[in-house]
C-alpha cells in the first residue's frame, strides 16, 4: 500500500469552510496525519468501506430525524390537547363564577326589594319625614349593592384575564423551548454530517 501527499492546512481549511468547528477539524487532521506517518493511510480503493459506513450513518441519521419529528409531533399534539383542556376548565370556572354572582345579586336584590316594601308599608302610616328618610336609606343601599356587584365583577374579570395570560405564557414558553431543542439537535446533526461528507468529497476528488 502506497501513501499520498497530505496537506494538513488545506484539509483543515476545507473542513472549517464546510461548517465544521475548528477544534474538530484539527483533530480529524491530526488523526489522518498520524495514520499517514505510520504508513497506514488508506488509498482510494480502500475508501469503499468508508463510503459504505458513511452511507449507513446517513441512513441512521435520517431514521433518527424521522423519530425526532414523530416525537415532536406527538408532543405538540399533547400540548394542544392540554391547552384545550385548560381553556375548557377556565371557561367552565368563569361561567360558574358568573352564575354564582348573578344568583347572589338576584337574591340580594330580592331581599332589598322585600325590605323596601316592608319599610314602605310601615312608612305609609307615618308622616312625610319618615317617607323621605326611607327613600334616602333605599338609595344608599341600592348604591352599595351596585358598588359591591361592580367590585365582584371587576375582580372576576381581572382573575380571568390573569389566568388567561399565564396560560398563554406557559404555552408559548413550552413551544419555544421545544423548537429551540429541535433546532439545536437538527443543526448539530446537519453540520457534522455536511462537514464530514464535504471534506471527504473534496479530499477524494
Amino acid at each position: 500500500m502506497h501513501t499520498v501527499s497530505f496537506d494538513t492546512h488545506k484539509f483543515i481549511t476545507t473542513l472549517i469552510t464546510a461548517g465544521m468547528p475548528a477544534l474538530q477539524a484539527e483533530t480529524i487532521s491530526d488523526v489522518l496525519r498520524d495514520s499517514q506517518d505510520s504508513g497506514n493511510l488508506a488509498i482510494r480503493a480502500d475508501l469503499q468501506g468508508l463510503r459504505k459506513e458513511l452511507h449507513e450513518s446517513e441512513l441512521r441519521t435520517i431514521a433518527r430525524l424521522k423519530e425526532l419529528e414523530s416525537s415532536t409531533a406527538a408532543n405538540m399534539e399533547k400540548l394542544e390537547s392540554s391547552t384545550a383542556a385548560n381553556m375548557e376548565k377556565l371557561e367552565s370556572s368563569t361561567a360558574a363564577n358568573m352564575e354564582k354572582l348573578e344568583s347572589s345579586t338576584a337574591a340580594n336584590m330580592e331581599k332589598l326589594e322585600s325590605s323596601t316594601a316592608a319599610n314602605m308599608e310601615k312608612l305609609e302610616s307615618n308622616n312625610a319625614i319618615n317617607l323621605e328618610n326611607l327613600k334616602q336609606w333605599t338609595a344608599v343601599n341600592i348604591e352599595r349593592l351596585a358598588l359591591s356587584s361592580a367590585s365582584h365583577m371587576e375582580k372576576l374579570e381581572l382573575s380571568t384575564a390573569s389566568n388567561m395570560e399565564k396560560l398563554e405564557l406557559r404555552t408559548v414558553a413550552s413551544i419555544e423551548k421545544m423548537e429551540l431543542h429541535l433546532t439545536f439537535k437538527l443543526g448539530s446533526i446537519l453540520i457534522i454530517g455536511l462537514g464530514a461528507v464535504t471534506a471527504l468529497s473534496k479530499w477524494l476528488g
